[in-house]
């Protein structure tokens, strides 16, 4: 029922692109009510989050899906809305092809904005091997920042990223790549940090097992929970052809992590359990990781509500798969 209902909001927001907001009456938090609406500029692939005031921050592309336009506006309570204001300062630099593309907002200290995109300069593809760039910008004041490139060393990226922050000035920004331009099966995850509000970032470094893979042009979120430990869900490529998702956790200081297996069958509830490499890399040889433990069940709860947080679309899969591939008795 869940999944037809999810379904039916994503085919809404596709043909129209409609922008759901949600509005909390002033009763009990229980009490919510949704309100769709178009917005006033037009737009695709809008992506929106509220503050504590109750302020909507939208951003959304304009122009060819290849070569658009980013845009920012303000909802207001009061159901107003802001004049736009164009992110990308190279025009005709965004990428919002296919679902996997396009811009990500998050707020982070005293509600600031920030966004990161995939996108190339006009008139390209981006990078070698048709591969695209993940750039950055913050709004200060009444403009965005002059956009910045993230990967350094990493490589290009084909699709997806994602963005989180906190209300301490942190911003992590993490991407899927290949140093080496091969197969997805040698792909990982990169994060890069940022401790002054997105002013600097650092170098990134890799933060999963190349033994796992990493799915180029799959779809990835993040978030910081209260505790402050950074959670990446993502999709692996093992053996290019296994798509399992997969939850990176940090510690609160979100300089180690650990990984687990999230997976769904077609009737069972999502699951998620420490991700094994008896061979090949593991965990513990990737600088800032450590191969995953054993968790108790008190915790299967907060990943379930993790999983469903970060990755509505979870994949179809009956039985949970372990890397290297072992007897389905012993995952």
């Amino acid at each position: 029922m869940v999944r037809a209902w999810l379904r039916r909001v994503a085919v809404v927001a596709g043909l129209l692109a409609l922008l759901a907001i949600a509005v909390p009456f002033t009763g009990s938090s229980s009490d919510q009510r949704v309100v769709v609406e178009r917005l006033p500029v037009g737009g695709v692939q809008p992506q929106a989050v509220a503050d504590s005031t109750g302020v909507v921050h939208v951003v959304y592309l304009r122009g060819d899906d290849m070569a658009g336009d980013l845009f920012y506006v303000r909802r207001t309570s009061d159901g107003a809305y802001s004049a736009p204001l164009r992110i990308n300062s190279q025009p005709g630099n965004a990428v919002a092809r296919g679902t996997v593309r396009g811009a990500q907002i998050a707020l982070g200290r005293g509600n600031r904005v920030h966004v990161v995109w995939n996108g190339a300069p006009p008139k390209t593809l981006g990078m070698a091997g048709g591969l695209m760039h993940l750039f950055y910008s913050r709004l200060s004041g009444d403009a965005f920042e002059p956009q910045r490139n993230l990967p350094t060393w990493s490589g290009g990226v084909d699709g997806g990223g994602a963005l989180a922050t906190d209300t301490a000035g942190r911003v992590f920004a993490a991407w899927h790549a290949n140093p080496g331009a091969g197969a997805d099966a040698r792909g990982s995850v990169f994060v890069t940090r940022s401790a002054d509000d997105g002013a600097r970032f650092a170098r990134e470094r890799r933060v999963s097992s190349e033994a796992l893979g990493a799915c180029a042009c799959c779809g990835m979120r993040g978030l910081i929970d209260r505790a402050g430990a950074l959670h990446l869900l993502y999709r692996a490529a093992g053996a290019n052809i296994d798509r399992d998702s997969m939850l990176l956790s940090s510690g609160t200081s979100a300089k180690r992590s650990r990984r687990h297996v999230c997976t769904r069958g077609r009737s069972a509830p999502v699951r998620c359990r420490p991700s094994r490499s008896a061979k090949g890399p593991t965990a513990s040889r990737q600088p800032g990781i450590r191969p995953g433990r054993s968790f108790s069940n008190a915790m299967l709860p907060r990943l379930r509500r993790l999983h469903r947080r970060l990755h509505r679309a979870a994949p179809r899969r009956a039985s949970i798969r372990c890397w290297p591939p072992t007897p389905a008795a012993k995952c």
